[in-house]
């Protein structure tokens, strides 16, 4: 019986030391816990601090590329942390799952960065985004003259720049021109490079005379309904003097005659591009000769400008005024079976000859290099007049 009693007593002192190591082994997990805890808040901690040195190098570094040069106009981008956000935040985080040596430590410094912002209830506005319009890089010098000069070459459907505008954004303006202008640069290269390539002779061609010009049978049937049935000027200035197909023919028509604009300022570069002032003078001069425009287009066929690149460049701006090489048809529904209609048959084999346009039967590669040429040296003289005034 005294044995039984030793042995029971002696398991009774064993479990007490096995409690007595458990509540040791769990105090000590414990302050491992915290310990880890705080490790955790200490990374947490030196992770906001390197988030912020990188944030503000980010910006630094920015600042430097813009060259201080911001688009004021730009949107902004506003990161705000909701309310209630927080506390997600840190369940996202799962925290108590973290090492520092494991691979969930990258998903770690992601969270820690939301959780630096939500942990302040910060609301962080990011600098405003720079134009990339806006790459002017030293002293401007605002020329209101080249601006005007190069305005209607790229800007053919719109009114002339007025002076108040430059004065006010003239700098911003010569930057717009500069852009466009090298857009057109690329379209005008591209295009020479595809005329060479498909026609090995295009060089040699483009040194060549234009020859006569002749108008095609087309043009000439069409216009024979003239010999009997001459222009009702009462009619056609009532019904169709106002639209915009017949008012853009004529101003073509009216720019290549040779000398007209000479004598008649209102069909001159760049006073041809007003619609409203154009037409009332133009309205006159058809009137003029509304009883015989049969004799009146056979007269001016032969005055017509074909071989001036630098006046068939601004022809081509006009043709662009007009809404581009599709409009150049007699048969255009927005026609009107009258004088513009008529006009248009002799332009249509007049743009062909000078190589503005290319013939629905052949094409002439020589011609079509030729005004390219033309418009490169144009386009390289205007790029670099632009540079200069743009401190480039």
């Amino acid at each position: 019986m005294r044995l039984e009693e030793e042995q029971k007593k002696a398991i009774a002192q064993e479990g007490e030391r096995e409690r007595t190591l458990t509540d040791e082994d769990k105090a000590m997990c414990d302050n491992i816990s915290d310990v880890k805890q705080q490790e955790l808040e200490i990374k947490s901690d030196s992770v906001k601090q390197e988030f912020a040195e990188l944030e503000l190098q980010e910006d630094q570094n920015d600042l430097q590329d813009l060259d201080g040069n911001f688009d004021v106009n730009a949107e902004e981008e506003i990161f705000h942390v909701e309310e209630g956000q927080e506390e997600e935040i840190r369940k996202t985080m799962n925290i108590d799952h973290l090492t520092v040596d494991n691979e969930e430590s990258k998903q770690f410094l992601a969270e820690a960065m939301k959780h630096a912002a939500a942990s302040e209830d910060l609301e962080v506005e990011s600098k405003p985004k720079a134009s990339k319009k806006i790459k002017i890089a030293g002293d401007v010098k605002v020329d209101p003259a080249l601006i005007k000069a190069i305005w209607p070459y790229m800007k053919s459907d719109e009114d002339m720049v007025t002076d108040a505008q430059i004065a006010e954004d003239g700098a911003k303006i010569m930057q717009e021109l500069c852009d466009e202008l090298e857009i057109e640069m690329t379209k005008n290269n591209n295009k020479i490079k595809s005329i060479n390539n498909e026609s090995p002779t295009a060089e040699a061609d483009s040194q060549l005379p234009n020859g006569p010009f002749e108008l095609s049978n087309i043009c000439n049937q069409g216009l024979e309904i003239l010999t009997d049935c001459p222009i009702d000027f009462e009619d056609w200035s009532s019904t169709s003097m106002e639209q915009e197909w017949v008012i853009r023919t004529l101003k073509i028509w009216f720019f290549m005659i040779k000398d007209f604009a000479v004598i008649h300022k209102w069909a001159s570069w760049p006073l041809i591009l007003d619609d409203s002032a154009f037409i009332k003078k133009a309205a006159d001069v058809i009137e003029e000769n509304a009883d015989e425009f049969y004799e009146y287009l056979m007269k001016n066929k032969s005055k017509l400008i074909l071989d001036d690149m630098q006046h068939l460049i601004k022809v081509e701006c006009l043709l662009k005024h007009l809404g581009g090489v599709s409009m150049v048809d007699p048969h255009h529904a927005d026609g009107d079976s009258s004088v513009g209609t008529f006009i248009m048959f002799v332009l249509k084999d007049a743009l062909i000859h000078a190589g503005i346009i290319s013939s629905d039967k052949k094409r002439n590669p020589g011609k079509e290099l030729r005004l390219c040429n033309a418009k490169k040296a144009l386009y390289d003289q205007f790029y670099a007049q632009l540079q200069t005034a743009l401190g480039f």
